[in-house]
């Protein structure tokens, strides 16, 4: 039989927060006893750390060498080109089902990026490459060819290419990478299951209990998804369903073909959480196909910056994740990588936000 010790060891933050039913950043502000957790939650945690035995033992922090934080980087601060250490930056896009420039989502992000390195007297070229070992040589050609100063990598999951430009010793910043990285990479993103949280907590306040979950394909971030939706149903008192979850590929089609199967099971729902906007749009298609109303009765959610009004002509209830602000965070901490090449990399999880449209409304028994 295991000891208590060895059954503590296997408990990990992430079991406590599933078994509370809250985030695992609240978890942490629990066991570092900061004071901003509502108490009920900070009960939920606690209980939950003794019923599971769990054993919080801290970290030792290492010892981080103070930043200088260069003239182009400081808000005010006076930028001269001629102290720039990176005259090109190669931003590049992964090549997906769907023509990567095209989506909203890369066209954004590219589109801020663009303004930064203009204000910075920067050159900027965009490269759309394999998300794969045949991304190499590409990338590899524009540093040697000089297009290439830094590399800012958007929605990559490419080990062979994330290993070959970190041991180029180029700069790099990975935006939405597909998985962490596992060699010292600056890393910009948002919390995946935090938005999720903030997804079901809406559907949830208003009195959605059968909510359906379509996912994307099995990855970081994606998972991330999955957890925040077990959290918010468990938090809830409602029963996790298998039959109610899905997923396919983040597109209009893969929306489709998710909802297709959902309403083949036959199962009762009355709301969706999408994992994009793009699922969103082809969910509502399949709905109204099916003679069903969005929202009166069917509430939708989505993730993503696409405005759907602009677009389909949908005001779409979503999780914003501030495209633009990740082009632009991407471009000021390449330099401050130039700057500072052995400085320990950074994971910058930038902040999300709930915007209620039209498309979800209070459950109605039918």
């Amino acid at each position: 039989m295991a000891s208590t010790l060895e059954k503590s060891s296997s408990i990990t933050s992430y079991d406590v927060a599933r078994a509370a039913g809250v985030s695992i950043g609240t978890v942490s502000r629990v066991l570092s006893n900061q004071p901003n957790v509502d108490q009920q939650l900070r009960s939920r945690v606690l209980k939950a750390i003794d019923d599971l035995g769990y054993i919080h033992v801290p970290k030792k922090r290492r010892a981080v060498p103070k930043i200088e934080i260069p003239n182009s980087l400081t808000k005010g601060g006076e930028f001269n080109p001629s102290n720039n250490l990176i005259k090109n930056v190669t931003l590049c896009v992964p090549v997906r089902k769907t023509p990567a420039l095209q989506t909203a989502y890369f066209y954004q992000m590219l589109n801020a990026a663009q303004a930064e390195c203009a204000k910075r007297k920067i050159a900027l070229m965009y490269s759309v490459v394999e998300d794969g070992p045949g991304a190499v040589p590409p990338v590899k050609e524009a540093i040697q060819g000089g297009n290439a100063d830094a590399i800012l990598l958007i929605n990559f999951g490419a080990h062979e290419l994330i290993q070959a430009v970190h041991d180029w010793g180029v700069p790099c910043v990975m935006i939405d990478p597909r998985q962490y990285p596992k060699v010292p990479m600056d890393v910009i993103t948002n919390d995946a299951q935090d938005a999720t949280l903030l997804a079901m907590e809406h559907l949830i306040g208003l009195g959605h209990r059968d909510i359906a979950f379509i996912n994307g394909p099995v990855r970081y971030g994606m998972q991330h998804r999955q957890y925040g939706y077990e959290i918010s149903l468990k938090a809830a008192g409602i029963p996790i369903r298998p039959e109610l979850m899905t997923r396919n590929e983040l597109s209009n089609e893969g929306g489709e073909i998710a909802m297709r199967e959902l309403l083949e099971r036959d199962v009762k729902f009355s709301a969706i959480f999408c994992a994009n906007n793009y699922i969103a749009f082809g969910v509502k298609r399949v709905l109204e196909e099916a003679g069903l109303r969005v929202p009166e009765d069917i509430s939708i959610v989505g993730i993503g910056d696409l405005e759907p009004s602009e677009v389909y002509n949908w005001p779409l209830t979503s999780v914003t994740d501030y495209n633009e602000r990740k082009g632009r965070i991407g471009i000021r901490y390449l330099l401050e990588r130039a700057a500072h090449p052995d400085d320990l990399p950074l994971r910058i999880s930038l902040p999300v936000d709930l915007i209620v449209r039209s498309s979800t409304l209070p459950y109605k028994e039918s």
